[in-house]
């Protein structure tokens, strides 16, 4: 199930149980309701803490994560920025970062923040051929020192 799904049906939830709990409480027909007039305003507070901490958590692990993703890049990893363009690092400064895109070494100065995914971290392993799978016999030749690991990028 969809985790921004799972947040709404469990904080409707827990809004439901407590207004269960507010109306159980309610004085029958003839009865005081000094009790009510303290129960309703710690009741709406309770919900709203409760809507707060379900819907804000989730937004704050993304963006931790995001931040932890951006922070992490080095050179040579295969980026993919939000505007779609996919390239391979060239160069990291604490804002910005230098990629190339074609192979005939187009760079581009993108931000950080700009980043949408790691495609291909260059401390990932290759595939090693001598393995004797038989889907390392049929493997493409290695690329080339100057040309990228990972996805062939086109002109």
């Amino acid at each position: 199930m969809n985790k921004t799904l799972r947040k709404i049906l469990l904080t409707a939830a827990l809004t439901v149980s407590l207004l269960i709990a507010l109306v159980s409480c309610m004085p029958a027909a003839g009865e005081s309701a000094g009790q009510m007039d303290f129960l309703m305003p710690v009741a709406m507070i309770g919900i709203l803490i409760g809507l707060f901490f379900f819907m804000g958590r989730g937004g704050k692990k993304r963006a931790k994560q995001e931040e932890k993703m951006r922070n992490e890049i080095g050179v040579d990893d295969e980026i993919t920025t939000i505007g779609g363009v996919v390239g391979r690092v060239v160069s990291v400064s604490e804002k910005t970062l230098v990629i190339e895109t074609t192979r005939d070494k187009t760079r581009i100065r993108v931000m950080k923040w700009a980043v949408k995914t790691v495609d291909v971290k260059a401390s990932d392993p290759v595939p090693d051929e001598e393995s004797g799978s038989e889907a390392a016999d049929e493997a493409a030749p290695a690329p080339a020192a100057d040309e990228p690991r990972g996805k062939k990028l086109k002109d």
